[in-house]
């Protein structure tokens, strides 16, 4: 009815109240869209990630599913809320998890979240979250470049995906998280050091920039000894905290809590849950404020 009559003002006001009624409230119902856009977004990474064929015909079906239903929260009046919504449960925290993946196909024609950011940016007008999903995008865009440029030339054992965002650019949920970096370990160190050369390289204005990793953002790989079957080992998916956690168990199978926080320089209540995490999978025993890996956690 949307689609046929979408200058029908009855209509549009039957839609709106019989939306309501089924969802009992405006967030509701925007949760609903956002899980449906973000199962449509992941299925598409997954295909580009994959290499698998993608039907024209499909695509511009869901472009044009996609375009209808953003007119409808237009007309409904929660496009704000919805981008809001979008920008901290999905978009951003798809860029965190997925790093060079997303980064890859960010500004692939196929792909379907270049879609929804444009046609989201046509619809700005009135709405106050716009900006910063444009700010974000360009963000991830000058983060590629960094990625590609610094990948051509990195030598150390770490591989570091730069994923650079100014702060205000950043979602709020994310930034009530954002804490002091602890000291890094050496081979951490040495990578962000490297890292931070190539910055300054290419950017004059950089000594007027402070860039500071943010360890309850960060999302790291992390590659263990601990074999799984015949060709696979263990990888553990961490934040940057937990992984200088690890790195210091790479010199010793046993710490206190007070050497780790000495060490890291970190704050007693983060390093306690950073631990926790670790003693609850097993792969830590704790006792008494001593720590002990477990080399038999396979």
């Amino acid at each position: 009815l949307f689609t046929v009559f979408p200058s029908n003002k009855s209509i549009i006001m039957a839609l709106k109240e019989g939306t309501r009624s089924l969802f009992g409230s405006d967030l509701e119902f925007l949760e609903s869209v956002l899980k449906w856009v973000d199962s449509k977004i992941k299925k598409n990474f997954y295909s580009l990630i994959q290499g698998e064929p993608i039907q024209e015909n499909e695509m511009r079906k869901t472009h044009d599913t996609l375009q209808i239903l953003i007119n409808f929260l237009v007309e409904l009046d929660v496009m704000e809320v919805f981008l809001k919504l979008y920008l901290s449960r999905s978009f951003f925290r798809r860029v965190i998890l997925m790093d060079s993946d997303y980064l890859k196909f960010s500004d692939n024609p196929l792909c379907i979240e270049h879609y929804i950011s444009t046609v989201l940016l046509a619809k700005k007008t009135g709405v106050s979250s716009a900006p910063q999903l444009s700010d974000l995008t360009m963000d991830v865009e000058k983060s590629k470049h960094l990625w590609e440029t610094f990948r051509a030339t990195s030598t150390g054992k770490v591989e570091l995906v730069p994923l650079l965002f100014q702060k205000s650019n950043v979602p709020d949920s994310f930034q009530q998280t954002a804490l002091d970096i602890p000291s890094l370990p050496q081979q951490l160190s040495d990578v962000w050091n490297e890292f931070l050369n190539h910055y300054n390289s290419l950017d004059p204005n950089s000594k007027k920039k402070t860039i500071m990793p943010q360890y309850t953002l960060h999302h790291l790989e992390v590659g263990t000894e601990f074999k799984l079957s015949e060709n696979q080992y263990l990888i553990l998916e961490v934040n940057l905290l937990q992984s200088c956690i690890l790195e210091l168990f790479n010199d010793a199978d046993t710490l206190s809590f007070s050497e780790i926080k000495l060490a890291l320089q970190v704050d007693g209540f983060h390093l306690s849950q950073a631990l926790r995490s670790f003693s609850e999978i097993g792969l830590l025993h704790g006792q008494n404020g001593i720590y002990k890996l477990n080399t038999e956690y396979i």
